[in-house]
């Protein structure tokens, strides 16, 4: 088992449905003169919680990771940090982490970037920036690297400076605009890992990816935006397909199921994991239903991608 699956195993054991809603949308929008980007989007945010947020290209996912990180004003709807509407308190997004476009002086070294960045935010003490500054970069690999000028790194390696530097200034949320993009797969898994420990630590985090198969490694949640709207938001689910040949098939059972079709005297339907499935189940049994046959397929996130942009 990878450092990756075990660090996420470890959060799932440890997870409170108690915890706290740090950021809360409410009928957000964001115009850009006459065109409407983004429209009635709702959706909360819990601390300790990886966000993906997905959609095509265009769809208004920088735009709105732009908003919460306080680089765009909006003009319709809320957005709320601990019960705090952003835009009306700007001071609250000194507090965030953000990786949206990585700006860094070229002529000075990963180290010198960092620690100006530090110094000027000013929130940790002079005597502990070697320190602070040390353990990021050797959370993100770039230790060896500390004292070579950032001119001479790699798109890879200025993605993981820049991750650096958006989890170093964060103290409540992190914002993270595509942070896997160039990154071959050892940077993908140093990117993940360090992801997956803040998390642990209870920092709330959304980031936008085009990759699924990262999103699926390490969100707790997903928000897929269409048509400048959210057509999806809630917990990263295994969901089933079940094709199941049934005697005496009353269609009646079935009509509170939202994803089911029916063939001839097969029911298909589509299920989240666990207790949706035990009651779909049930029901059959319990309303006298033999079933003859069944056949099963598992749907990925790339599936649960596809069919929310129809």
């Amino acid at each position: 088992m990878d450092l990756v699956v075990l660090i996420k195993t470890a959060r799932n054991q440890e997870k409170d449905m108690s915890k706290f809603i740090c950021l809360k949308a409410t009928d957000f929008g964001k115009s850009y003169g006459d065109r409407r980007i983004l429209s009635n989007v709702n959706f909360e945010i819990k601390e300790g919680e990886i966000v993906g947020l997905l959609g095509k290209n265009g769809a208004g996912k920088s735009t709105l990771l732009k908003a919460i990180a306080g680089i765009h004003a909006y003009e319709h709807g809320s957005l709320k940090f601990n019960g705090k509407e952003i835009k009306s308190n700007f001071n609250i997004v000194r507090d965030f982490g953000v990786l949206i476009e990585s700006n860094f002086l070229d002529y000075l070294s990963g180290y010198e970037n960092l620690k100006l960045l530090l110094q000027l935010d000013g929130e940790i003490e002079e005597n502990r920036l070697d320190e602070e500054i040390d353990r990021m970069l050797d959370i993100v690999e770039l230790k060896e690297a500390k004292e070579k000028k950032v001119k001479d790194y790699s798109y890879g390696m200025r993605q993981r400076l820049g991750l650096a530097q958006a989890l170093l200034t964060s103290k409540n949320f992190t914002v993270l605009d595509e942070p896997f993009l160039g990154l071959d797969p050892t940077g993908k898994d140093l990117v993940k890992n360090a992801i997956l420990t803040k998390a642990k630590e209870g920092m709330p985090i959304i980031f936008s990816s085009h990759d699924l198969d990262d999103v699926a490694e390490v969100c707790d949640h997903i928000i897929l935006i269409k048509n400048g709207t959210v057509s999806y938001d809630g917990p990263m689910k295994k969901r089933v397909e079940f094709r199941i040949l049934l005697d005496n098939l009353n269609k009646e059972v079935f009509l509170g199921y939202k994803n089911i079709k029916f063939k001839e005297n097969k029911v298909i339907c589509l299920l989240d994991e666990n207790e949706s499935i035990n009651n779909f189940f049930s029901n059959i049994i319990n309303n006298n239903m033999k079933i003859v046959e069944i056949e099963t397929k598992e749907r990925s996130l790339v599936d649960m991608f596809y069919e929310g942009l129809k």
